[in-house]
């Protein structure tokens, strides 16, 4: 494992025009338009309000994505078509050997 950097370090990283997402403190952040490809956003929250909109983000982080909202309970037979056709998709999660494959879920069986 990577040996994690100092603040010292990071700002001065930062200071040299290198991504740095170490030291960034999201928190009320507008990332519309941001460019967070390559970011290691786990263990982060991600923001559904309007200032997440048009995030450019990687298969990464989208497979992350995808895997959360594949993950929510929710008896809509509309997300559950989408679930079920995205769920190859959100199983390519980086952690899912953690957390667990999803299975697929019919209407009217019982989970």
């Amino acid at each position: 494992m990577e040996k994690r950097k100092t603040r010292a370090e990071l700002l001065n990283a930062y200071s040299e025009g290198k991504r740095c997402f170490e030291i960034a403190d999201l928190r009320d952040a507008d990332l519309r338009n941001a460019d967070l490809r390559g970011a290691d956003l786990d263990f982060s929250c991600f923001p559904l309000w309007c200032g997440g909109l048009n995030i450019k983000i990687d298969r990464h982080i989208a497979a992350q994505l995808a895997y959360h909202f594949c993950a929510q309970t929710c008896d809509d037979g509309d997300y559950i078509a989408v679930r079920n056709a995205i769920l190859p998709f959100a199983n390519s999660f980086h952690r899912v050997d953690e957390v667990g494959r999803l299975e697929a879920i019919y209407i009217g069986v019982p989970a």
